[in-house]
C-alpha cells in the first residue's frame, strides 16, 4: 500500500526537526535522532480514531525523520486530551522525543471554557501536522431567520442546543459559543 500523503508526513518531520528544542541546536537533526525513540502519545482510550491515527502515524513516522529514530506508540487516556495535556506540558520534556496527539475535544477546548483541571497554555505548544482534517457544522432552523454568525450573535432572545444534553464532547462546542463575545 503506498502512503497517500508522503508530502504530508515530511512536512511534519521537517517542522518536528526544526522545532525539537535546543539539544538540535549542538548537533544535527540525523546525529540527534539517531538510535533514539520518540513516544507519541495518543490522548484517547485504545480503539477509537485518535488511536488509529495515532498508530498509522507511528508506523511511518520513523522513516521521515533524520536518524530513523523508532516511534513508540502509547495511549495516555482521559478527559477527552486533557490529562495528555497536562502531561506534555508539566512532565514531559521540551526535547523532541515526545510527542502527542491528544485529540480536539479535551485538550483544545478544555482551557477554552476554563475548565478547572486545566494545567496547560495552548500558546505554549507547538502545533506540526494533523493527521486528518474534520469539519463542524453549525445549523438553524429556517424559521429562526438566522443566516450569518452576526445574526446568530445579535439575535434576540437565548439560543440553545440540544447538545448541551448529551456527552461533554458535544458539550463543548454550544460552550465555546456560549463564551464567545456577544453570543448568548
Amino acid at each position: 500500500m503506498r502512503w497517500a500523503s508522503r508530502s504530508s508526513m515530511r512536512a511534519l518531520a521537517a517542522v518536528l526537526i526544526a522545532t525539537a528544542g535546543s539539544a538540535l541546536q549542538a548537533a544535527s537533526a540525523d546525529d540527534f535522532y539517531k538510535g533514539k525513540t520518540v513516544t507519541l502519545f495518543a490522548g484517547q482510550p485504545p480503539g477509537g480514531g485518535i488511536d488509529s491515527e495515532m498508530r498509522l502515524v507511528a508506523q511511518f513516522l520513523g522513516r521521515f525523520i533524520p536518524g530513523a529514530p523508532t516511534i513508540v506508540a502509547r495511549n495516555m487516556q482521559g478527559a477527552g486530551g486533557l490529562i495528555l495535556g497536562n502531561h506534555l506540558y508539566s512532565v514531559a520534556k521540551p526535547d523532541g522525543l515526545t510527542l502527542g496527539m491528544p485529540g480536539r475535544s479535551g485538550f483544545v477546548l478544555a482551557p477554552i471554557i476554563s475548565a478547572a483541571d486545566t494545567k496547560y497554555d495552548l500558546r505554549k505548544f507547538t502545533w506540526i501536522g494533523s493527521s486528518v482534517s474534520s469539519n463542524f457544522v453549525l445549523w438553524m432552523r429556517k424559521q429562526a431567520n438566522i443566516r450569518s454568525f452576526d445574526d446568530l450573535r445579535n439575535a434576540a432572545g437565548r439560543s440553545s442546543s440540544p447538545a448541551a444534553a448529551r456527552p461533554p464532547r458535544t458539550r463543548s462546542c454550544p460552550r465555546c459559543w456560549r463564551n464567545m463575545k456577544g453570543c448568548r
